[in-house]
C-alpha cells in the first residue's frame, strides 16, 4: 500500500484526491489523504540513506551534468535541481536558486568535470575542469540570426557555428587520429575559440556571446 500509494503520486503524478478514491472506492481500502502523507513521510525516512548514497556517488564521478528549473510547492516557487552522469541522477528541491542551493549539494570539492549553462551561480563551484553547454549558446545565437542581417553579427555567428561543427568532427575522428594529431587539432580550434571570444565586436549581441565564449 505504502509504495504503490507513492508511485501513484511521485511518479505518475496523481493527486491525494484521486489516489483516496482508488484505494477507498476501488481497492476497498480505507485510508485518510492525511495517513498517506504521514506515510509518505515515514518512507522518506526509509529511503534517505540511499539518497545520500547517490549524492555521494555522483560527487565521485568524473564527469557531473548540472541545471535547474522552476518547481512549484504549495503554490510557491522553488527550484529542481538535477545533476547527473551517466550511471546517476540526484534530484534536489530548494527554496534557491543560487549559491546557497549549490553550497548544499557540493559538499566537497568536485575533482572532475562541471557541464552547465551559463547561470553565474555554477561559476562559484571548485572543480577540477568545467566545460560550458553549447547547445545553450548556439540556441542563443540561432535567436538572434532569426531578428538581424547585421553583417558584424553574421560573421560572429558563421565563425561560432563553424568551429562548433569543425569540434564536432574531431571527435568523431578521434579513434581515427594519433594522441598527437588529436592534440594538435584541439589546440588550433582553442586559438580559434580564443580569438573569436576576444575580438572587438560592434554588434551588441556578438559582444555579449562573445563573453560567453570567453567564460
Amino acid at each position: 500500500t505504502l509504495v504503490l500509494s507513492a508511485m501513484l503520486h511521485f511518479l505518475q503524478g496523481l493527486t491525494l484526491g484521486q489516489i483516496d478514491d482508488t484505494f477507498n472506492f476501488h481497492l476497498r481500502m480505507r485510508l485518510t489523504r492525511g495517513g498517506l502523507v504521514q506515510m509518505w513521510h515515514r518512507l522518506s525516512d526509509i529511503l534517505f540513506a540511499w539518497y545520500e548514497e547517490i549524492h555521494q556517488q555522483i560527487l565521485d564521478s568524473g564527469r557531473l551534468h548540472a541545471d535547474e528549473t522552476g518547481w512549484r510547492v504549495s503554490g510557491k516557487t522553488h527550484w529542481l535541481w538535477c545533476f547527473g552522469n551517466d550511471d546517476s541522477v540526484f534530484y534536489m528541491i530548494d527554496r534557491s536558486r543560487g549559491s546557497p542551493a549549490i553550497q548544499k549539494f557540493f559538499t566537497r570539492a568536485f575533482e572532475g568535470v562541471l557541464v552547465t549553462d551559463f547561470w553565474s551561480p555554477y561559476d562559484g563551484v571548485c572543480c577540477a575542469e568545467k566545460q560550458k553547454c553549447w547547445p545553450h549558446l548556439l540556441r542563443d545565437a540561432a535567436s538572434v540570426d532569426d531578428v538581424t542581417e547585421d553583417a558584424n553579427w553574421k560573421s560572429f555567428s558563421r565563425r561560432l557555428v563553424s568551429i562548433y561543427r569543425d569540434a564536432k568532427k574531431l571527435h568523431g575522428q578521434r579513434d581515427e587520429l594519433s594522441e598527437s594529431e588529436y592534440d594538435h587539432s584541439v589546440g588550433r580550434l582553442e586559438v580559434r575559440v580564443t580569438k573569436l571570444a576576444t575580438e572587438d565586436w560592434s554588434h551588441a549581441d556578438a559582444n555579449r556571446l562573445s563573453k560567453r565564449l570567453s567564460k
